[in-house]
């Protein structure tokens, strides 16, 4: 997506909880790599946000394609990786949503765009061991 978006003549700040391990060259190429990690809290996704706009002045698309499934069952998983789950596809996006709203709104121009995964978008029926990414990326949805 950022390649594409680069090869029209598009900026491109892209965020990563470890930029240096996937698509390491992507600075190379003309992109701008911040660290963050949706699972912080808003203050410190507000910063980042904050400095992509320092060193861009305007974002005009949002498009977050965060999460990741939680495979097992409910009674395999501990009480941390469900919460880890609903912070990195939920309240992650959600509060890197509303550090950019006040942004847009005052432009009246933005775009926010939230990948979900082929259940969500689908209502597909999963097993039950993923019923709760489903159900997040679906709820993420209907939110916004």
């Amino acid at each position: 997506m950022s390649l594409a978006a680069l090869s029209r003549g598009d900026t491109v700040i892209r965020t990563s909880r470890t930029p240096g391990t996937r698509l390491s060259d992507i600075p190379n190429r003309g992109v701008t790599t911040l660290k963050l990690d949706l699972t912080s809290t808003y203050p410190e996704i507000a910063f980042t946000v904050a400095e992509a706009l320092r060193q861009h002045e305007t974002i005009d698309v949002l498009v977050s394609v965060a999460g990741y499934l939680l495979e097992g069952s409910v009674k395999e998983t501990n009480e941390q990786e469900p919460q880890y789950l609903y912070k990195t596809s939920f309240s992650g996006p959600t509060n890197l949503a509303r550090a950019l709203l006040q942004r847009f709104r005052a432009r009246r121009a933005g775009i926010i765009a939230n990948v979900a995964d082929i259940g969500a978008l689908r209502g597909a029926h999963p097993p039950r061991d993923i019923i709760a990414q489903v159900r997040l990326r679906s709820g993420l949805l209907l939110r916004h």
